[in-house]
């Protein structure tokens, strides 16, 4: 079409039909290179192709580990490219981009999945993506100036998800899901906007263009009546086409008349504008503003607007953009007004904290002033800081946190005297925790860690008593926010760098490391280690170092720091079986500091613990003793324990010593730590709670791990009481209780703490508070974020298998020790948790509840936790293993039980025994057809881990091959249901086998958008390809089965069910299974006959369903249907056949009998009007290329058996194809035989020209007659007379003439 044509008039339409003829080719060329199986739907545009690339995606997500930055294995460049693939320079947003961006943003959005470095790593992998489509290697500068400029790459993407798929708040008091989900949309376009992935102003833009901003928030003055409100809520309803035009005409006045304020006015957003009401922290809502109640009456993007933090809002550059969002959202006046005040209010009201009055002043002692508690009300300051918007919190923690480090900053610089308060810069980190504004507070925290140093310097010079406390304390505080925030603290290489230089600084001042193991000497008898000159604060800070480097190696090559650390903290101390008897001495010594923890620890007491045994069994006795019978208040307990962690970080071998007592007090072992039994009654449950807390902040400050204590005290004390064996020198009674302790104190270190607690903080000197007034009772910011970061450390966190040990003995537990509630095990464990349920059972109280209950409502609460989810399923095939769930002690339900209460996928009660009148065939299809039903991208990982200990479970048994067999029925018999179908009850019409007829096209509309109420974009029958491809043991199954199924729902007249090629699904499940073996072909996973066969099969079945389509004469004319419908089904049916025999074509050409077979077949079809130009054309393409390729392949060497190789050989081999070659066209001219129309002309192309052979007289010499031998000889009569006479007639070819093959004469 692009060559040169000679001027005539009709050259553009001849150029026209050239490039129709040119696509016509490259379509047909490209389904010939796929096979023939593409269509609308399994393309990389279509719904398999976009299905496929979004688990994919997932399952890229869910392999990487956030917690790790490796460059070379584990970065986000590497995570990038296994996600986007490589750009192609000028390719613009492709089909499979789009899906990327969805799920990308659904992933770092849904409760699904659990962290807030999401957001993070979303907006990183788009800004990473965007910055490659727009930089290409030849026109770099160019695109660079276009990408600062443009709008940004996804910008339209991200709308549409903001448009259809974004949560947002319909009620006013919504679910704890949908808040969380809220609060993770608002910090996911935080950081999209932070990185110039998404432009606020191009979406205040489109909004403003399509009317959805046009009514002005009103904000009313508190004084204002409810009535009034109400009205004017009411009011903020009208959005007609009538006010539309006229408004955005002031609209865009005000917006220019704004910009152009002076500074007064316009540079701080915080002066003129701020949220006078929001939808709550962290939750989408809550109560106490104004008109708060109301924000959820507006639609969804006038809740974004709302909500939506501007980044760098202390920048010039944001001022267009905080204007233009202010002005639509309260108006010029007013509004304006009030909202401005109440954000200024509680900005002043918070910098209260940091002023004079509330600081320490260095040059009095540094010394804090006592105020009266009503001076400052935390609570009260934190509900009116909850009512603002993200925005305007966004804002106030901002200047807040700005302040603060002009603070430190004025103080090391000698320009002030005063520094504040390290709780109240703790509470200055909650509060912007609360606000999601996390990047702002990991700066503030690099920030400080720098100034640190100089202040400490400066503390040094003043000769102050704050000198090593005040700074490592801070610096305590900022570690407990990183470790927090850790995942996305190591997203910045930078900021990694700097915190662990500044760390190194701080922690290695002053103390004191020593230089060789304090462990044992070579005897290996212990011995007194050399003094640890290092108070908590800095071993906690030196743990972190460790954690660091372990988590980001490049660390490594700066720093000689490592060895030391991994020294002392790369090693699990062993329980300490002490017995001795208590110092009298040293106790007398240690009863002060209990009665006083906050007093200053005499080096004299560390060299006592270092010098005998004794003195540290003293200390354990005392302290554990005023723990449990002291009746200690919040404040009390939470000092005493950290007393204890200064101690044991100047005395490492306490840590056993800790380790021991709890041993003996959970396995009520009387043979160690007796003098502690003799002060201690175990069956008194009211201790539980200050041990708790107790244990929590030692393990929170590093004295032991939390994979020692649940390996070694809390695992053992559960096996404990239903282990048969001897246990000498304890009751029942008394193993009971210890199991109790043991239950309360792992479901104190599990469950997830929340890092917030206002009302722990107090100006005024500390009340009394009993332990149990609290959920935590652990007082400090920075020991809850350490407590929660030991889950997952790299290299101090908790292992999958000690998390499993532990559940599995919970398990045992629970069903080996009385029960009052949880009668059907089973049943209890498959049921959803629920949280309000089980506060009810413990609701008298804990020791009301009998052992076994409290087992298993234990358990359930721990796998309820989603850090206990995420850590199990990041590697979900070790929890198949030998020793993990695959234990002999466990049966096969209550395994599965476990499983999908780790998976949180035990709420349709799947593991339930079956009715008495019902198989184990039953069983398993309610089983896996629940799971189908509730297939999703979101619990694929779970299904695929759960068939397989299904299986693995099953092949302990003999009966393993009638599993596979329902199973892999279940699996096929699913694709009779309609596409997202979601009108089916919960089990009956599951479990019913009856086909939903038509229920496809009804939905079929309604399956184009997800819509907020959380329905699936696609249904489940999409994924079950992508599952059955993890689960190779089912495939050769589920090809059998497809066969027999294909078989009986052949079309005809009579099937009352057809399945055809409306279920793309189905189609690609049996390819996927296809390829999945032939890819087994270089492995030694499957035997070859096995393989083999299983493929010939399904080709025989292949083949009897089509040649039941040639079952019917012309006569009858049943192709020739007046229903739409009917026709359209037969298509269906005969697409489907025709893209499985694409999927197996080349298994086809690997025989000549198999050729020849399938190439009489399709030219049936043809002759016989099943498939031609009038009957079901669209197939007429696909049956002639493929008989196209039979006919080809035919004449093709095969290399394998040395044809291709030369000699003799290869030239036989190419006489016996050459031979094959010629008998199937012999068969084929048969079946055509002298049949005419148009279809069979194509047909006849394929065929070898045939020689137009002509009939000629030939003549002779007169006279010439034949002797006895048959020669021609000249007879009697030759020379009687001249000229010829007749002699034969032949056949000749003018071919044979003009080529000269033959003589005419």
């Amino acid at each position: 079409s692009s060559l040169p044509m000679a001027p005539r008039a009709d050259n553009q339409q001849i150029r026209a039909r050239i490039r129709q003829s040119e696509m016509y080719i490259k379509d047909r060329s490209a389904a010939a290179e796929s096979n023939w199986n593409t269509s609308d739907n399994s393309g990389q545009s279509g719904m398999y192709g976009v299905v496929g690339k979004i688990l994919s995606v997932l399952e890229e997500l869910d392999r990487y580990v956030f917690d790790k930055m490796d460059p070379n294995t584990n970065c986000l460049d590497v995570l990038g490219a296994k996600i986007w693939g490589p750009p192609q320079p000028g390719q613009g947003v492709t089909s499979q981009d789009e899906a990327v961006v969805t799920i990308l943003c659904e992933w770092a959005v849904t409760n699904n999945r659990s962290g807030e470095h999401r957001a993070f790593v979303a907006a990183k992998l788009l800004e990473l993506r965007q910055s490659e489509l727009l930089s290409p290697d030849e026109e770099e500068e160019k695109e660079e100036d276009f990408f600062v400029t443009g709008t940004p790459v996804f910008q339209e993407l991200l709308f549409k998800f903001l448009e259809n798929e974004a949560p947002y708040l319909t009620c006013p008091n919504p679910g704890l899901k949908k808040q969380h989900e809220v609060a993770n949309l608002i910090l996911l376009f935080h950081e999209l906007m932070a990185h110039d992935v998404f432009s606020h102003d191009s979406y205040m833009c489109s909004l403003i263009s399509r009317g959805d901003l046009t009514n002005p928030m009103i904000i009313l003055p508190v004084s204002s009546s409810s009535g009034k409100d109400d009205n004017a809520a009411a009011g903020l309803a009208d959005t007609s086409d009538d006010r539309i035009n006229d408004e955005l005409g002031a609209l865009a006045k005000q917006i220019s008349e704004t910009n152009k304020l002076d500074d007064s006015g316009g540079t701080d957003p915080g002066d003129g504008f701020g949220g006078g009401s929001g939808t709550g922290n962290n939750s989408g809502t809550g109560g106490g503003g104004s008109t708060h109640g109301e924000v959820w009456r507006y639609n969804r993007h006038w809740q974004f607007t709302y909500n939506f933090p501007i980044p760098f809002q202390q920048d010039d550059s944001s001022n267009h953009d905080i204007n233009q969002r202010h002005v639509l959202l309260y108006g010029y006046g007013r509004g304006r007004e009030e909202s401005s005040k109440s954000c200024k209010k509680i900005s002043k009201e918070i910098l209260k904290l940091f002023s004079k009055r509330f600081s320490i002043d260095v040059n009095e002692g540094g010394k804090i002033k006592k105020h009266h508690k009503s001076e400052f009300i935390f609570s009260e300051v934190v509900q009116k800081f909850q009512d603002l918007s993200y925005f305007d919190q966004h804002f106030v923690t901002g200047q807040c946190g700005q302040s603060v480090i002009e603070m430190v900053q004025n103080f090391h610089s000698c320009a002030a005297a005063y520094l504040p308060v390290t709780e109240h810069v703790s509470f200055l980190f909650d509060l912007a925790g609360q606000a999601l504004n996390i990047q702002c507070l990991l700066d503030w925290c690099i920030q400080l860690l720098k100034e640190l140093p100089l202040v400490e310097s400066q503390l040094i010079e003043r000769g102050s008593v704050l000198t090593r406390t005040y700074t490592t304390g801070l610096a305590l505080y900022i570690v407990g926010v990183l470790r927090r925030y850790h995942s996305v603290l190591i997203l910045t290489d930078s900021m990694v760098k700097s915190a662990w230089e500044s760390l190194v600084k701080i922690s290695y001042r002053h103390s004191n490391v020593p230089q060789e193991s304090p462990r044992h000497d070579g005897s290996g008898v212990r011995r007194p280690p050399p003094n640890l000159d290092c108070n908590s604060a800095e071993w906690c800070i030196m743990g972190y170092l460790f954690d660091l480097a372990a988590a980001c190696p490049s660390l490594l090559k700066s720093s000689d720091k490592y060895p030391v650390l991994k020294r002392l903290f790369n090693q699990s101390p062993d329980l300490a079986m002490s017995q001795y008897n208590t110092s009298d001495q040293f106790r007398d010594m240690v009863n002060p500091y209990i009665m006083s923890p906050r007093r200053k620890v005499d080096p004299l007491l560390v060299r006592y613990l270092h010098e005998k045994p004794e003195h540290q069994y003293t200390l354990v006795c005392c302290v554990m003793s005023a723990v449990i019978n002291g009746q200690l208040d919040t404040d009390r307990l939470n000092d005493l324990a950290i007393l204890c962690c200064e101690l044991t970080a100047q005395c490492s071998t306490l840590s056993a010593e800790w380790l021991g007592a709890l041993y003996s007090l959970c396995c009520a072992d009387k043979q160690i730590y007796s003098s502690l039994h003799a002060q201690v009654n175990l069956k008194d449950f009211s201790f539980h709670a200050p041990l708790g807390v107790f244990v929590c902040i030692l393990i929170a400050r590093q004295c032991f791990s939390l994979q020692s204590i649940v390996l070694s005290v809390i695992t053992r004390a559960l096996v404990n009481p239903w282990n048969n064996g001897d246990n000498e020198g304890q009751s029942d009674e008394e193993s009971e209780a210890g199991a109790r302790l043991a239950l309360h104190l792992l479901l104190k270190l599990f469950k997830t703490v929340e890092c917030f607690q206002p009302s722990f903080y107090s100006i005024a000197s500390p009340r009394s508070v009993p332990v149990s007034a609290h959920d935590t009772g652990i007082k400090f910011s920075c020991d809850r974020h350490l407590l929660a970061a030991t889950h997952a450390n790299i290299s101090s966190g908790i292992e999958v298998g000690a998390i499993i040990a532990v559940l599995k003995a919970m398990l045992l537990l629970g069903e080996s020790a009385p029960r009052t509630s949880t009668d059907h095990i089973p049943n209890f464990l498959s049921s959803g948790f629920n949280e309000d349920d089980l506060a009810t059972m413990t609701a008298s109280a804990r020791d009301g509840v009998s052992l076994g209950d409290l087992a298993f409502i234990t358990l359930k609460q721990i796998c309820s936790q989603e850090w206990v989810r995420d850590i199990c399923l990041q590697v979900p095939d070790d929890l198949g293993k030998q020793g993990y769930l695959l234990d002999k002690l466990l049966p096969p339900q209550q395994t599965l039980s476990l499983l999908r209460l780790i998976c949180h996928t035990n709420k349709d009660d799947n593991s339930a025994p079956p009715p008495n009148n019902k198989s184990k065939h039953y069983e398993t299809q309610k089983v896996i057809k629940n799971m189908i039903r509730d297939l999703d991208e979101w619990s694929l990982r779970a299904s695929i881990i759960d068939i397989k200990l299904m299986y693995r479970l099953e092949s302990k048994n003999c009966e393993v091959g009638s599993w596979l067999e329902d199973v892999s029925q279940c699996i096929v018999e699913s694709f009779k249901l309609g596409e997202n179908d979601t009108s089916l009850n919960d089990n009956d019409a599951v479990v019913d086998d009856e086909p939903e007829p038509k229920r496809r096209k009804l939905d079929s509309g309604r399956s184009e958008a997800k819509s907020a109420g959380g329905k699936r974009r696609f249904g489940p029958i999409w994924m079950i390809s992508h599952l059955i491809k993890s689960l190779k043991f089912l495939q050769t199954k589920i090809l059998q089965v497809s066969g027999r199924v294909l078989e009986t729902g052949n079309w005809s007249r009579g099937a009352k069910s057809r399945i055809s090629v409306g279920h793309q699904p189905f189609l690609q499940l049996v390819l996927t299974c296809l390829r999945e073996l032939e890819s087994l072909n270089d492995g030694k996973g499957r035997p070859s006959e096995d393989r083999e066969q299983v493929r010939e099969q399904l080709l025989q079945s292949l083949h009897e369903q089509l040649s039941n389509f040639l079952c019917f004469t012309p006569e009858e004319k049943v192709y020739n249907y007046e229903d739409p419908t009917s026709r359209k089904s037969m298509q269906d049916a005969l697409q489907l056949r025709f893209s499985l025999l694409g999927g197996m074509f080349e298994s086809i050409t690997t025989n000549f009998q198999s050729i020849t077979d399938w190439s009489t077949l399709l030219v049936q079809l043809v002759v016989r009007g099943v498939v031609d130009l009038t009957n079901n054309s669209d197939l007429f393409c696909t049956v002639l290329d493929m008989l196209t390729s039979l006919i080809h392949s035919s004449l093709v060497i095969d290399r394998e058996n040395g044809g291709g190789s030369g000699g003799g050989g290869g030239g036989e081999r190419v006489e016996e194809n050459r031979r094959h070659y010629m008998q199937l066209v012999k068969k084929i001219k048969k079946e055509i035989g002298d049949k005419q129309n148009q279809s069979i002309k194509y047909l006849r192309q394929l065929l070898p020209f045939p020689k137009a052979m002509e009939e000629v007289i030939v003549t002779e010499q007169f006279g010439l007659v034949p002797d006895s031998k048959g020669v021609k000889v000249r007879g009697f009569n030759c020379d009687k007379k001249q000229g010829l006479q007749v002699s034969e007639k032949q056949k000749i070819s003018p071919w044979d003439i003009l080529e000269g093959f033959k003589n005419p004469a």
